[in-house]
């Protein structure tokens, strides 16, 4: 007699439905276990009562699936890719097979096969391959951080302004604690919007009113580099969040009025 190839599935109902035929399970606790109804667990007990423990497994397993595509067709499209599209991925080689071979075939089954053929490296596979460079890169910039005290303060300062502008964001929504309280998916896209078109506006205002304080000489012969270095868009100190505000598309804001 050969071997009979079962899935870990049919292993584990035949061994609960032994349980039962033992009688040390009940019916419905197995029907529990195997997340099956009684009236299942009733007939699989009849299949075993009638066929043996064979008549469990599977009816499919062994066989081809129906909708398998024939080596033929995967032979044809592997080679229409080695000699057209050896350096397209799988979803642009299924395109072009498509549009220009009339051969479709879905990106996961070309991905697969071209997996096989060696035409495409998995994700995996790509990032084992670029592993040892990327821990190369980061060991690198480590020991630029821990070296250079200099280099130190730029990281620190670009962290500081992208803090500061997580506070501004805050800041804007403040009458909702600086969250978006709601799940509609329509409103979160119409709150993030408007917060998108209010930290555009505050940058622009906040750089014209700087632009109308630089030009002037005097400050051009007292700013360091540093204090050129040190200047950002991003404030918001001066902004009052209360009370009520007009819009208006009409009038133009006068920066040199604003400064004075």
């Amino acid at each position: 007699m050969g071997l009979i190839a079962m899935s870990e599935r049919d292993l584990q109902r035949i061994e609960i439905l032994s349980k039962v035929i033992a009688g040390r399970m009940t019916l419905v606790s197995a029907a529990h276990v195997l997340d099956l109804s009684t009236r299942q667990v009733r007939r699989l007990l009849d299949r075993i009562n009638a066929d043996g423990a064979a008549s469990i497994r599977h009816k499919a397993i062994g066989r081809p699936s129906n909708n398998r595509i024939s080596d033929g067709v995967r032979d044809y499209a592997v080679t229409l890719v080695r000699e057209r599209y050896a350096d397209f991925g799988p979803t642009l080689a299924a395109e072009k097979l498509a549009e220009r071979d009339g051969l479709r075939v879905s990106r996961e089954t070309l991905r697969q096969w071209m997996t096989a053929a060696g035409l495409w490296r998995s994700r995996q596979q790509r990032r084992s391959f670029h592993q040892p460079r990327g821990r190369a890169i980061k060991t690198i910039f480590l020991c630029r951080y821990l070296r250079h005290e200099a280099f130190r303060r730029e990281i620190n300062e670009g962290l500081n302004a992208v803090e500061n502008w997580n506070r501004a964001n805050g800041f804007v929504f403040f009458g909702k604690g600086g969250e978006i309280a709601t799940n509609n998916i329509e409103d979160q896209e119409i709150s993030v919007l408007a917060l998108h078109l209010l930290q555009a506006s505050l940058v622009y205002v906040n750089t014209r009113m700087l632009q109308s304080v630089l030009i002037e000489p005097k400050w051009s012969e007292q700013l360091t580099p540093d204090d050129y270095r040190g200047l950002t868009p991003l404030i918001y100190s001066h902004v009052n969040p209360y009370g009520k505000f007009e819009l208006d598309l009409i009038s133009r804001i006068e920066y040199e009025q604003k400064v004075a």
